[in-house]
């Protein structure tokens, strides 16, 4: 796994990967006031061994990213909803499938409204739509009060959780417990519950953090726009709803109103499963999802389009952007042909080498796409690049000095977005009379 960390003006956003960054890109989005390992391990494995390449990240004031006292540093769902933009940014990737737990489904639906373009599909579980009232609705459930509407409250387990939650625990391993105890009473006692398998994802969780007690600072953000919910009806992401059907927060329909708000989105219901994800609900849950990212897929086009291979192609010049080489080479399709400009092929090992050189040399480099055009299967960049001179390059040593070249690059993708060949044409004049090093014959 990789770590990457996102900004956000002064919000730093943590964030890691699993499976292979060739596969489909999906990103994971919890619930209120967890982390990233409330998306246990195991299932992020299990979505990965599927053939996706999953991101999960920390929420603001949660884990590894910024964490702060909100009272002093407020913010809404116009936030929560663009930080996870920003980790794909990090990334480097335009789109990707969303999969959003409980407060998480909020986010997800903003997204979808606010930013659809970044969305190749969208999963929604374990929370409902966007116009239900569940601050109102937990007031009513706590008053014995009846819903407001046709939709069920919150069930006496969450109100058991939140009075768990509330009570003051003594030391580190008995708000351990309290952790545990509350995914108990959440998951439903439907399915099996290993109170060890949580023991040791809550510990996880904590040593990820650096601390014991659970974040609160998501009780504190202002409701969402719930004058919005209508707007669900123009979203045309493929959308999958996934209904637990022991959820004592958002029970049975809450799954099937948030589905009827979205034209073409599909319902599924896991029976037994609670608010919780243990390990006996992961393979269900995870077909459902992998299932979800192809049907998604395939109904887009059987290969990639122009657009697609164009964004791909822009991807991996903002990974040269970042230094990173390793994005730039998650796109090449095992056994790409790399040419040079007399026609002479060149392997991966040898161009990666080159790559690395050219950033020691040059450590902020950096690429300016001025025009690309995508048709077919290829993909055609003319490409400025500026950079300081702070390593050897060609004989020469470090000059400091700032340098340009230019080049065009073609790229030819397979149907999976891999790259399988690519060229090159330099024109170096300029770097070298920057470098006051012109070679003979020029």
């Amino acid at each position: 796994m990789a770590e990457r960390y996102a900004s956000v003006g002064d919000v730093r956003l943590w964030s890691d990967d699993a499976g292979d960054p060739a596969d489909p890109p999906v990103l994971l989005i919890a619930g209120g006031n967890l982390c990233s390992r409330s998306w246990p391990g195991p299932f992020v494995e299990r979505l990965a061994r599927g053939g996706l390449h999953v991101i999960r990240y920390d929420h603001r004031d949660t884990g590894r990213s910024t964490t702060r006292d909100i009272a002093t540093h407020p913010y809404t769902y116009a936030e929560l909803s663009t930080d996870p933009l920003a980790v794909l940014d990090a990334w480097g990737i335009s789109g990707a499938h969303v999969v959003t737990m409980s407060m998480g489904t909020t986010i997800g639906q903003l997204i979808a409204l606010n930013n659809p373009e970044r969305l190749l599909s969208l999963t929604l579980m374990l929370g409902g739509a966007l116009d239900v009232d569940f601050e109102g609705n937990i007031e009513r459930a706590f008053n014995g009060e009846p819903a407001a509407g046709e939709l069920p409250l919150p069930k006496r387990p969450m109100l058991d959780v939140l009075e768990l939650m509330s009570t003051p625990v003594d030391g580190d391993e008995a708000e351990l417990e309290r952790r545990v105890e509350k995914w108990r009473i959440l998951s439903g006692g439907e399915v099996p519950f290993d109170t060890a398998e949580f023991m040791r994802w809550e510990r996880e969780a904590m040593e990820h953090s650096g601390r014991a007690a659970e974040s609160t600072a998501h009780h504190a953000v202002p409701p969402p726009p719930r004058e919005r919910a209508g707007e669900l009806a123009g979203v045309r992401v493929p959308t999958l709803v996934v209904q637990a059907l022991n959820d004592p927060i958002a029970p049975p329909p809450h799954g099937r109103h948030m589905a009827d708000l979205v034209p073409g989105a599909r319902l599924v219901e896991i029976p037994g499963m609670g608010h919780a994800l243990p390990s006996a609900v992961h393979e269900p849950l995870a077909d459902q999802i992998i299932t979800h990212v192809r049907r998604s897929a395939q109904s887009r086009e059987h290969t990639m389009s122009p657009a697609e291979n164009k964004r791909r192609a822009l991807d991996m010049v903002a990974a040269w952007n970042r230094g990173d080489v390793d994005g730039v080479i998650a796109y090449w399709a095992p056994g790409a042909v790399h040419y040079n400009e007399d026609g002479s092929r060149m392997d991966g090992d040898e161009l990666a080498k080159i790559m690395r050189g050219s950033l020691e040399a040059f450590p902020d480099l950096r690429l300016d796409a001025k025009s690309v055009v995508a048709e077919g299967d290829r993909v055609m960049l003319r490409i400025s690049v500026t950079a300081t001179h702070k390593g050897e390059f060609m004989g020469v040593p470090p000059t400091g000095r700032r340098v340009t070249w230019h080049y065009l690059e073609e790229l030819r993708f397979d149907d999976r977005g891999r790259v399988v060949e690519h060229w090159d044409v330099f024109n170096f004049s300029p770097l070298y009379r920057e470098l006051g090093h012109v070679p003979a014959g020029l």
